[in-house]
């Protein structure tokens, strides 16, 4: 970890990884440098020399008393570059707010030593909607944020990174220890600082910057990500810019740096290899191609599920044949008795002398007699009770006397 002072005075923590080609790496809002560390180690793995550093006012950076806006933070961004040497064939990667840097940077500082840049989930070209960006946020959802950093600034921000993540009843993409995580990160942050770069982000017109994005872009975005809606930006990059290739992330939410860090990785990698060999096709045709082995690999998961499912109703078949087997055999051993009970009564009445079976005979008539006693009994006993009962009263004088 790297302390370096910027023209203004401030001093912004940067770190670096790895020996090459310079990619430096802009976090977005309201984290810091430290939310690039996986993709900092893949790309020096591959080497490259990944430079991050924290935005003034957050992280470790120096919590400065202004300076929040974009043509400082362009400014930041050159005195970084300066101080580490990436001075030429340099990538830049924004995140989110991170985008707003690279756009003010080409413009403002004419892409000194840039020759390639990459945005991912970003806030270019324009987040506030109005009559000639009708695609873009309405004012109420800032004022609405706005009101929630000031009134109660933890709580905030422990809503707004579900919807950060796409954090959902049905859907948990990342696990809590992230959301605690980046929570934390949030808290190292200036609240002064927080608040004036949500202003800065939200209300900054990029638009006038896109003809300085000549060199080749890639534009990286999730279709559902509610905290920078792709139609106001990423889809808007990739028809205002020629130099610029979309790859959309169906589905996915805001922090694609957590949600699929392996995917964007390996995708970065590929535009930067691009990059140094010159040639801007290239960057889709490689991003391209990783998203088809993503596709191929989940559809080669899906098959495997299907298959253990499968599996499974084999399985079930086979035990319900196995149980009904069981109980078709019960049901033969129980017929099976019940005919030997049968036999066995007859056995017995054959081994009976003639006048042995006229006795039994005479005895099995005698049921039917029995029944018809019971029945007359049953209706001849309550009327006798009756009876009793009736002429009780006429009784009970004699029994006084």
């Amino acid at each position: 970890m790297t302390m370096i002072e910027t023209r203004d005075g401030t001093h912004l923590r940067v770190k670096t990884l790895g020996k090459g080609r310079s990619v430096v790496l802009i976090h977005g809002w309201p984290l810091s440098a430290d939310s690039w560390d996986p993709t900092m180690i893949a790309l020096a793995e591959a080497g490259f020399r990944a430079i991050a550093y924290d935005r003034r006012g957050f992280g470790r950076s120096d919590h400065a008393g202004g300076g929040y806006d974009y043509d400082t933070f362009a400014d930041d961004l050159a005195d970084v570059m300066a101080a580490t040497g990436a001075s030429e064939d340099v990538a830049l990667v924004g995140f989110s707010m991170g985008g707003g840097e690279i756009a003010r940077y080409m413009s403002r500082h004419g892409g000194k030593g840039v020759t390639q840049a990459v945005l991912v989930s970003s806030v270019v070209p324009y987040m506030l909607r109005t009559e000639d960006n009708p695609n873009g946020v309405p004012q109420k959802v800032f004022d609405q944020m706005t009101e929630g950093m000031e009134t109660d600034f933890r709580r905030f921000f422990t809503t707004f990174f579900k919807q950060f993540y796409g954090v959902g009843l049905l859907s948990h993409p990342v696990p809590d220890e992230e959301l605690d995580w980046a929570w934390g990160q949030a808290m190292q942050a200036s609240q002064y600082a927080t608040l004036q770069s949500a202003a800065a982000f939200s209300h900054t017109d990029f638009r006038p910057d896109l003809p300085s994005l000549t060199v080749p872009t890639l534009v990286i975005h999730g279709t559902a990500d509610a905290t920078v809606p792709i139609e106001a930006t990423g889809r808007e990059v990739a028809q205002k810019v020629p130099s610029a290739d979309l790859v959309e992330y169906e589905g996915e939410p805001h922090g694609l740096f957590a949600t699929q860090g392996q995917r964007l990785g390996d995708q970065q990698k590929a535009a930067n290899v691009a990059g140094v060999n010159g040639a801007a096709g290239v960057v889709s045709a490689q991003a391209k191609l990783i998203d088809t082995q993503v596709a191929l690999r989940k559809a080669q998961q899906d098959n495997t599920d299907a298959a253990h499912k499968l599996a499974e109703a084999q399985q079930n078949i086979t035990d319900t044949a196995a149980r009904n087997a069981i109980a078709a055999q019960q049901a033969a051993n129980g017929m099976t008795a019940a005919a030997g009970g049968t036999n066995a009564f007859a056995d017995a009445m054959a081994k009976l002398n003639p006048l042995q079976r006229e006795f039994v005979d005479y005895i099995l008539t005698l049921k039917p007699l029995f029944e018809d006693l019971k029945t007359a009994a049953s209706g001849f006993l309550p009327g006798l009770q009756a009876g009793i009962q009736d002429a009780l009263p006429a009784f009970k004088p004699l029994a006084q006397r």
